[in-house]
């Protein structure tokens, strides 16, 4: 558990869910992310998010929040691998 309180989750996206990508200066819902960057609709689904409480932290394999990106004030960092297997 994260000192804010929040559990950290790994999940599946869900209704609303909302995402601020890496170098950028806003939110975008996560649906508009993936048709932005053409992610196959057929996947969306099965795409891991790791989550901090409904904050979306990092879509597997893609982007990690602005929110949570390692910076010089950084004092903390959790690592976090995942490998995907392939079918």
């Amino acid at each position: 558990m994260i000192s804010s309180g929040k559990s950290i989750l790994l999940r599946n996206r869900r209704d609303g869910d909302i995402f601020k990508p890496l170098k950028s200066n806003g939110t975008k819902k996560l649906k508009e992310y993936f048709i932005d960057n053409k992610v196959p609709r057929e996947i969306r689904d099965i795409i891991p998010l790791i989550a901090l409480g409904k904050e979306i932290v990092w879509i597997v394999g893609n982007k990690i929040s602005d929110n949570y990106k390692v910076t010089d004030n950084t004092k903390n960092v959790l690592k976090i691998s995942c490998i995907l297997e392939k079918k």
